[in-house]
């Protein structure tokens, strides 16, 4: 039991329908009177009929009955949002908190919009707080009624029951009962277009939770026709069993169904809803592991972000609050005084202290491309580990000598974007291992774009004992090839130096990347009428890429060739606001958000697209992210005329990749996972021999 802050000595009830069919919305309501009980506030289910209680799953949840039930001023009554205009009739003066799970039925049994009279239970005294589960409903209810405390809570996607697989049939799954139409035009669709032979086509319409599981885990693609919904459950599921999932947002899904865990369309949009089915489809038959990566990825967002932990501690949390205001306190006092329910975590030693005076560690990285990312992914990583007491970092380009070691040293050898094939790389790996090296490859880029790493059956990655890359998706597309990888995000190099108020004054656009015109080629007409709007108070520093620099319709512009990075950074620090776009394809989805942090962290405004950046920047706050060039164009235009907003979110994106991406302050990371991974040097190598026997041959044992 938690030590809440706040002392309540009544009950919390909790309204439920007696309804003993499947529905999530119910089981959630048991959910939460058992966490309340849990950490010592008194709750109870409350049902209409005497001794009726939900059997369909397993619980021991308090219950008790309407009529059996004595509620006093001093409860606390929870009631469904559907119950709607009768909400503030149910027990009057007794204090009430609306549970909305869809914000769309807000509205129910309300007065016609016609009347002039605002009696609606959310403005009605009794009506202390509302409780939601989604950002839609939650923003909907705050833009609706600015004065009601509204809170929100996180829905658990139950991964047990859901689990991830990822076998999959060639088949399609869905819900028929969502926009019922929909889904019989766009079969309909598919089957004159001949995509329907040889794919199952199952509807989970009246299944058991554990017949809906065992279908959605066995799916590869699941179609979502939801419209107006306050969360949407279903496609939360399927991606957590690896579905593919292609559809409708329906609003309250737009928090989770993205371009980069899914397939979301246009409402009514049966064209791009079909074509975008026969293009996964086609990707199935010549891609499968990027299929199934793009599924695992969306299961491994789905368990992080909907896990019991997070409903029971955004539960936990809104209850708080909600008791809180209704001893009396206003929103304003619970933004001045926030609770903290998360355990104080123990502070982080100093990056440079010593990690195990007994051990001695030796690092060496061979830079393969040294001109990529070299210098953030392996130069300057080795300049702050050997400031740590005890670890020695070298590092070479295109040859290494294997003789720097020192007696007593633990050895690591980091293969910097090797291209390694079995004929050429072989002797070289078993050269390492008779050494006793821990081999380690690092890449921070898909390895699709070189075509000898897929043709050697990725070599480089099975052959080296574990990999480290630059971000999640990347990572879970190489553990096919080796299970032992490890996410180091991309940092920035050196604090950076605060910038005066008359930096901002000028708008100096930065875009420097190589061979981007897929990238960049939906932008660049917004890009020049904001800059024929503007005329010459518009600047453009362009690096690498000539084709972006010719496009541009300006001569107030500036081109650099590829440059070193020492002077690429120089061009940066010049510039006030930088753009980012990256279209949403297979490969930008495996980048990692290096730009941002070297943009940002050195104070530009950055505009950037939602692929990738969309994780990082918090949109309004640490820069601004777009999804179409419609926005684009409104954004950057903004950007560009704001000499305040540019300020604001220069200031903002440098102060959070300071708090939060300082290469110095991850140093200490790397050093500790190799020598985890030596310390493990006995299983990797078993590992190893089972991935790459010939490795191991000719072996004296």
């Amino acid at each position: 039991m938690l030590e809440l802050p706040i002392n309540y000595s009544g009950t919390v009830y909790v309204y439920c329908f007696d309804d003993n069919n499947p529905a999530k919305g119910i089981k959630t309501l048991y959910r939460q009177v058992d966490l309340l009980n849990k950490n010592g506030i008194s709750a109870q289910i409350v049902h209409q009929q005497p001794g009726f209680r939900c059997t369909w799953f397993a619980n021991e949840t308090s219950v008790t009955w309407w009529d059996q039930t004595n509620f006093t001023k001093n409860d606390t009554i929870l009631l469904p949002e559907v119950l709607g205009a009768n909400i503030s009739r149910i027990m009057p003066e007794v204090p009430k908190v609306v549970f909305n799970q869809n914000g769309f039925l807000s509205f129910h049994n309300h007065v016609s919009a016609l009347t002039e009279t605002r009696d609606s239970p959310y403005v009605h005294p009794d009506v202390i707080a509302a409780l939601t589960v989604s950002e839609a409903t939650a923003d909907l209810l705050t833009y609706a009624f600015p004065k009601l405390p509204v809170f929100r809570m996180s829905y658990n996607i139950e991964t047990e029951i859901f689990k991830y697989t990822a076998a999959k049939k060639r088949q399609i799954c869905y819900l028929s009962r969502q926009h019922k139409d929909d889904p019989e035009r766009l079969l309909n669709l598919l089957k004159y277009r001949g995509v329907l032979q040889d794919l199952d086509l199952v509807s989970i319409d009246g299944k058991t939770e554990a017949e809906t599981a065992a279908i959605l885990q066995e799916s590869l693609i699941f179609l979502n026709f939801a419209s107006a919904e306050g969360f949407g459950l279903p496609p939360a599921e399927a991606m957590a069993c690896g579905c593919i999932v292609i559809g409708y947002d329906g609003i309250g899904g737009r928090e989770f169904l993205t371009s980069e865990y899914g397939y979301p369309i246009t409402q009514g949009d049966l064209v791009g809803f079909a074509q975008t089915i026969e293009r996964v489809l086609e990707m199935w038959e010549s891609d499968r592991q990027m299929v199934i990566a793009i599924g695992k990825h969306a299961a491994k967002f789905i368990r992080a972000t909907y896990s019991q932990s997070q409903e029971e501690s955004s539960s936990l949390e809104a209850w708080v609050n909600i008791l809180r205001v209704r001893g009396g306190e206003t929103l304003r006092d619970l933004a001045n005084n926030p609770t903290e329910l998360d355990v104080i975590a123990e502070p982080e030693p100093e990056p440079f202290a010593p990690i195990d005076l007994d051990r001695k560690l030796f690092i060496q990285y061979l830079l393969m491309a040294p001109t990529a990312c070299a210098e953030v992914r392996a130069i300057e990583p080795s300049r702050y580990l050997n400031q740590i007491p005890g670890v020695r970092a070298v590092t070479s380009k295109k040859n290494a000598v294997l003789s720097k070691a020192e007696a007593g040293e633990e050895k690591v050898f980091v293969w910097q974007r090797a291209i390694l094939t079995s004929d050429r790389a072989l002797a070289q790996q078993k050269n390492l291992l008779e050494r006793n090296y821990l081999t380690v490859a690092e890449i921070d880029e898909d390895p699709s774009r070189w075509p000898e790493i897929a043709e050697s059956d990725y070599f480089a990655y099975r052959s080296c004992h574990c990999v480290q890359t630059a971000s999640e998706p990347l990572a879970d597309l190489l553990r096919q090839y080796n299970p032992h990888i490890k996410v180091f995000a991309n940092h920035l190099i050196d604090e950076p130096v605060p910038r005066s108020s008359a930096d901002y004054e000028r708008a100096t656009i930065f875009f420097g990347a190589i061979d981007r015109s897929s990238d960049w080629k939906q932008i660049i007409e917004p890009l020049n009428r904001v800059i024929e709007e503007t005329g010459n108070f518009v600047r453009i520093e362009v690096i690498h890429d000539r084709a972006f620099f010719d496009a541009i319709k300006t001569s107030n512009k500036n081109f650099i060739p590829f440059a070193p990075y020492d002077v690429y950074l120089t061009i940066l620090k010049r510039c006030t606001l930088a753009i980012l776009p990256l279209a949403d394809t297979d490969r930008n989805r495996f980048k990692s958000d290096l730009k941002f942090i070297e943009c940002g962290g050195h104070g530009l405004a950055t505009l950037a697209s939602h692929v990738v950046y969309g994780k990082t920047i918090v949109d309004g706050e640490t820069g601004l992210i777009y999804r179409t060039p419609i926005e684009f164009e409104q954004k950057l235009r903004e950007l560009v005329l704001d000499t305040e907003l540019r300020q604001h979110l220069g200031e903002r994106s440098m102060a959070w990749v300071v708090k939060h991406r300082l290469l110095k302050d991850r140093a200490r990371e790397r050093a500790e996972w190799y020598l985890e991974m030596r310390d493990r040097l006995p299983e990797l190598n078993a590992d190893l021999e089972q991935r790459v026997p010939e490795l191991f041959a000719d072996r004296s044992s």
